[in-house]
């Protein structure tokens, strides 16, 4: 149910403190998100409703970043912590059906402190992971060290390379695996000991060893400490052991963080479109993130559409908006914050807070009833209801057309003429939009 225009931003803080409370938090967790919010609640206003725009969390960034005379600018590590926390938030209120969708979501995050350089990236090639997998599995020789594992061990390493190698966790959510997230070929995944968990699909060479493998007798963890079967698998002995098995196949300085970025490296290689399939399956939610593993050569993805927009003729708050998405190579992205401009900047013009598009659309842009009137200085003519019809309608397919499917789900790839069609479409509405004055219904005529 979406909140109601009477539901206050102090309101919905407090709701998502008491959730943060209730799901065990560290008091350190708890402290530091209440400042936050409550930083984010006198910005916006504790009696104003609920902001529901992109635009809004980017406005309350933008503050952090500028400073006032009270408050020094923020850091870039404070910055993604706000970004992340008011994420948080609205991510909460979404899946509790309080809003429709996260309008942070369609905010790009801020830029790291330690900005990750494409170039510092260290992968591997396809040939050698499978080499790695076979060493795992099958074992090695030599004069230097004997493999002295038994076949359970053998089979475990294996499903730990190709945990992350082939499916993309991270070395956390391997050790976090319990026996029971193990059904059929599928695996319960999550990032952190009471984290929300998502499902992967396991490919099927390694559900084949997973038929082989014994896991600890009598304990809930899949994978054990060599040393003590009762404790999880350590990171610090996962960091040991898989630069150990790399070696013996050959290839020097793999760690587990160089499969799994390699896992992602490949499978976005293979099509840079799959960028929100990527999302979904390795759990991760900055665009920032996802384009570290983007090949070099899919620039021209931002490209091609940054060559079909003249970005300066675009509305100012569309152009803003769009500008770091196409800037990072993501145009689907880049669409779905221009729709969700429009939609903004549309509540923001009615007050309509806090209700889905289609009614907000209905009860803003109705030719007998909407609060705007799109040619207030006309004389209501055919010409005029005509132009506020098309005006309505065009709002709704920008929801229906393009909002909601770049918004939802995985989608095929979108093309680039199309990309910048849509983003157009936005610029133009909000440009209607301008010139719109608040014109509500005489209430008096109703009644006669």
């Amino acid at each position: 149910m979406a909140i109601s225009r009477e539901s206050h931003t102090s309101a919905e803080i407090d709701r998502y403190l008491a959730h943060v409370v209730q799901r065990g938090s560290s008091k350190h967790t708890i402290k530091s998100y209440r400042a936050l919010l409550r930083r984010y609640e006198h910005h916006v206003g504790p009696d104003s409703p609920l902001p529901t725009a992109p635009r809004d969390v980017k406005d309350f960034l933008e503050s952090m970043r500028r400073g006032t005379s009270v408050r020094p600018a923020a850091a870039p590590s404070s910055l993604n912590h706000a970004y992340s926390v008011i994420r948080g938030f609205y991510g909460f209120l979404a899946d509790t059906g309080r809003i429709v969708s996260n309008p942070a979501a369609h905010v790009a995050a801020p830029a790291p402190s330690t900005p990750r350089q494409r170039e510092s990236m260290v992968t591997i090639s396809a040939e050698q992971l499978d080499q790695i997998l076979e060493t795992a599995l099958e074992g090695w020789s030599g004069d230097a060290e004997y493999d002295t594992r038994d076949e359970n061990r053998r089979v475990e390493d294996f499903l730990i390379v190709a945990l992350l190698g082939k499916v993309g966790l991270t070395p956390t959510e391997v050790i976090l695996l319990d026996q029971a997230d193990v059904a059929g070929n599928s695996l319960q995944v999550r990032r952190r000991t009471r984290g929300k968990k998502r499902t992967v699909t396991l490919p099927p060479a390694v559900r084949h060893q997973f038929d082989r493998y014994r896991p600890p007798s009598g304990y809930v963890h899949l994978f054990g400490n060599p040393s003590d079967p009762r404790k999880r698998l350590g990171e610090h002995v996962l960091g040991q052991r898989v630069p150990r098995i790399a070696r013996r196949a050959g290839a020097k300085g793999v760690t587990p963080k160089v499969l799994r970025d390699t896992r992602w490296t490949l499978f976005l290689q293979s099509d840079p479109h799959r960028l929100e399939e990527a999302r979904r399956l390795s759990g991760l939610h900055s665009n920032d993130s996802l384009a570290a593993y983007l090949p070099k050569e899919s620039n021209r993805v931002n490209g091609n559409v940054a060559e079909g927009i003249v970005l300066d003729r675009l509305h100012p708050v569309v152009r803003e908006e769009v500008r770091p998405q196409l800037e990072a190579g993501l145009p689907r992205t880049a669409v779905a914050a221009a729709a969700d401009s429009f939609f903004g900047e549309l509540r923001n013009k009615t007050g309509l807070h806090g209700i889905a598009e289609k009614k907000l659309i209905h009860q803003a842009l109705n030719v007998e009833t909407g609060l705007l009137r799109v040619t207030p200085d006309r004389d209501g003519n055919d010409n005029d209801r005509s132009i506020q019809e098309g005006m309505h309608h065009l709002s709704v397919g920008l929801q229906k057309l393009v909002r909601n499917p770049t918004s939802h789900g995985s989608n095929p790839p979108l093309a680039d003429e199309l990309a910048t069609d849509y983003i157009g479409l936005a610029s133009t509405l909000c440009k209607l939009l301008d010139s719109a004055v608040v014109h509500p219904p005489e209430t008096g005529s109703r009644n006669d």
